[in-house]
Formats: structure tokens, C-alpha cells, sequence
């Protein structure tokens, strides 16, 4: 008879790490979730006997750490508290699973750091005030109610559903999470594709709106047409191409990219400025009303590689230049019904063609 084999069987809440809460001095709350297991973490605010309190949910057990310990009830639930009046902005790092963060209520800046695996974040329920800048980092993003009173908004996700108003004081952020996934502006998102639509954006207040990264290789394109309402200067961010079978509406627009730009549509801007990067890499832009060439977002002119192919061609109406914003390119065309003005010295043109009807 074989004799038996025994083994011990570890519990499986034995191998997972609990999430702890931090308070540091100088009011810096920080959630950092267990290791091991898929986290539900719901943030809210809470009244509790007159005092109002940030009150943390966690299918895991949460342990206090820091100076502020004793700041917290609850330590080692599920459930924790924190007085909202000892916190002065909140860190979240989700965890090594597939975690799902839901924001109920806030009144502080807030940065949520995505984890290893597939994660979501919803603002859900309340309207929620920022008092800083926001920045979220997550596979997903849904924002179900209001965000406001931010400085600043940084949204990272390959799936970003804005279905409610986020407004900043200074500027908005849109990026996809992953290298490699594409933007397409005025669809829903798709494999692969951070899809923004004109609905979307449409909710968005800010004086300055940047879609897109300066790392990775992604490619936008324009689908449909685009005129965030609450929005005055746009900025496009392109690691590979541009490219349009929609059109854009805004007063101020900036172009940033590496590779060719071909914006053909029936586009409508006041100001444009654009810089295209890599040697080869052409830069064309339909406006049928016209526009003024200016600086914008910190990039100043109309600017290509001057090696061969590092054409500029502008259709449609009158275009001006504003001083300080040169136009540098190996050839610069203009075609359409409008006149051509370029009234500084510091333009650097190898080539020069205009063909234009009624100026």
C-alpha cells in the first residue's frame, strides 16, 4: 500500500495582499489596492454625525499606513472612512487584476494610476468638483456625472465615454491607454480605436483641448464632422499620420505630427498652425472661408521638413500670416478662390506656386 501524500492548502485570503490607505502629511491620501485578486473599489462622501467623510468600499480588507493613520476608522474592513477636511488630494493606484473603480462623489484633486490588469473608472451618481487636476489612467473611462472645477483634465483609456459635462479651467487631455491604438474622431470606439464622437466632445469646456500623444505610433483620423462647442483652440497630437473624410470647426487649431497630414475636407478655422516632423512628410489643409496662419499652442507657423517632399498645400479661401508665425517647407502651393499674404522675413519657402480663381 502506498503510503499518503499530504499537501497544505493554502487559503486563498492568505495569498492575497490587502489594499492600504495612506495619509501622509500634508493631507495626501493614497489607495493602493491588494495584490492577488480583482478589486470593486466605490469611493464616496459621506455625513457622519456632522462630519463629512471620504468613505472607501472594498471587496478586500483595508489596512491604514502613514503618519495620518489614526486619522481613519474602519481600518482592517472592507469599509474605511477618512474626514474630508484632513485630505488635500487623492492618489489611487489600481491593482494587478482586472479592477473597477466608481467615483461617486469628490472635492479634491485626484490621480488614479492604472494597474497590470484590465481596468475601468466611472464617475457615477453625483456631480463631482475636482479643486485641481484630474488625471485618470485606465483601459476604460466613463464619466456619467458632471466633473467640474478642475484645472486641469489628463484622460488616458482606449475607451473614453464622456456622456456627461467636464469642464477645466486650463485644458483637457484625451489619449488612448495603449501604444498602438489609433483615434478616430467622430465614431464610437472600436478594437484598436479610441473613438470620440462630435456628442462627446461636445460636452467638454476648456479653453484647450489635446487629442492624441507624442509617444507610440498612432494615426488619427477625422471621420465626421467636428466643432467641439465649448472649446477654442483644438490641438491634434500624432505619432504616425492625419488624416480626413470629416471635416473640424473651431476657432483655433494646432497640428502636431510626424508623419503626413492631408486635412482635405470642409474644414472651418480662424487661426491655424501646424508642424510636421519627419523628412518626406507633406502637410495639406482645405479651409473654403480662409484662415490666418498664426502661433497657437505652443507651436508657432506652418512648418515641414524642408527635404524633398516636405510640401505645404493650402485650398480655398483668403490666407493670412500672423508676425511671428513663419511658414517653413521645401514647397508651399495655394489653390482655391483666396489670396495668399505672407508678410514676414523669416518665411524659408524653396518653392513657391499659387493658382488661385476670383482673389
Amino acid at each position: 500500500m502506498k503510503t499518503p501524500t499530504h499537501s497544505i492548502i493554502e487559503p486563498l485570503e492568505a495569498r492575497i495582499a490587502p489594499a492600504t490607505l495612506d495619509i501622509s502629511g500634508g493631507g495626501v491620501l493614497t489607495y493602493t489596492a491588494g495584490a492577488g485578486a480583482s478589486n470593486t473599489l466605490f469611493l464616496s462622501i459621506v455625513n457622519v454625525v456632522g462630519i463629512t467623510k471620504y468613505h472607501f468600499s472594498d471587496g478586500e480588507n483595508i489596512a491604514f499606513t502613514g503618519a495620518g493613520a489614526g486619522l481613519g476608522t474602519g481600518g482592517g474592513t472592507s469599509i474605511v472612512e477618512v474626514s474630508v477636511s484632513a485630505v488635500a488630494s487623492i492618489a489611487i493606484n489600481l491593482g494587478d487584476q482586472n479592477d473597477t473603480l466608481t467615483i461617486a462623489n469628490l472635492q479634491d484633486p485626484l490621480t488614479v494610476n492604472d494597474g497590470a490588469g484590465s481596468d475601468s473608472v466611472t464617475f457615477q451618481t453625483n456631480a463631482l468638483t475636482v479643486n485641481g487636476a484630474l488625471s485618470v489612467a485606465s483601459e476604460t473611462i466613463t464619466i456619467n456625472s458632471a466633473i467640474s472645477n478642475a484645472t486641469t483634465a489628463f484622460l488616458a483609456a482606449d475607451s473614453i465615454s464622456i456622456n456627461a459635462a467636464l469642464t477645466t479651467s486650463t485644458s483637457v487631455t484625451l489619449q488612448p491607454f495603449s501604444a498602438s491604438a489609433d483615434i478616430n474622431l467622430g465614431a464610437a470606439d472600436s478594437a484598436g480605436v479610441l473613438g470620440l464622437t462630435d456628442a462627446e466632445l461636445d460636452r467638454i469646456t476648456t479653453p484647450l483641448l489635446n487629442i492624441g500623444v507624442v509617444a507610440g505610433s498612432i494615426d488619427i483620423l477625422v471621420s465626421a464632422a467636428i466643432s467641439p462647442a465649448n472649446v477654442s483652440t483644438l490641438k491634434l497630437i500624432s505619432t504616425n499620420t492625419i488624416t480626413e473624410t470629416g471635416s473640424i470647426t473651431v476657432s483655433f487649431l494646432a497640428i502636431s505630427s510626424t508623419g503626413a497630414v492631408t486635412m482635405n475636407g470642409a474644414n472651418n478655422v480662424t487661426f491655424l498652425t501646424a508642424n510636421v516632423s519627419n523628412a518626406g512628410a507633406a502637410f495639406a489643409f482645405t479651409d473654403a472661408t480662409g484662415f490666418t496662419i498664426g502661433s497657437i499652442a505652443g507651436i508657432a507657423g506652418l512648418t515641414t521638413n524642408t527635404a524633398a517632399g516636405g510640401n505645404i498645400t493650402l485650398s480655398g479661401g483668403d490666407v493670412g500670416q500672423s508676425f511671428g508665425a513663419p511658414v517653413t517647407a521645401n514647397g508651399l502651393a495655394k489653390t482655391g478662390t483666396g489670396t495668399l499674404i505672407l508678410a514676414i522675413a523669416t518665411n524659408d519657402i524653396a518653392t513657391l506656386a499659387v493658382n488661385t480663381t476670383g482673389a
